[in-house]
């Protein structure tokens, strides 16, 4: 069973017995402590606690979703086209300037993006 599915279906299990957000003030909290934890673990250089904490934090964006009776499975796939659009569109605008990505600054790039984010708004 692919990882989102198995997260979504032990939160369900977990929600069904009691063990449930009341509130999105306090689901939000959750995320961001998550969120939090993962930069620290990102400054310490230690990569499985990274990976532990990188694990955390989409668990909890996938509680999120299924609180929100979302699919976040739907939502990655959905993301996933988008970037997909986007990123050709970039390289687009790269190619016919007959530049490559690498020739560009990380602040060209995200001007880059920012403009690929406007024409293709969702």
């Amino acid at each position: 069973m692919p990882a989102l599915l198995q997260a979504f279906e032990l939160q369900g299990r977990a929600h069904r017995a009691g063990f449930k957000w009341k509130t999105l003030d306090g689901l939000l909290k959750k995320l961001d402590e998550e969120l939090q934890e993962l930069k620290q673990a990102a400054k310490s250089g230690r990569k499985k606690a990274f990976e532990e904490e990188l694990g955390d934090l989409l668990f909890m964006i996938t509680n999120f979703a299924r609180w929100r009776k979302l699919n976040a499975e739907e939502a990655l796939l959905s993301a996933n086209q988008k970037f997909r659009k986007r990123f050709a569109k970039l390289q687009s605008i790269l190619a016919k300037e007959k530049r490559k990505l690498s020739d560009c600054s990380e602040e060209e790039l995200e001007r880059l993006w920012r403009k690929t984010k406007k024409s293709h708004a969702t």
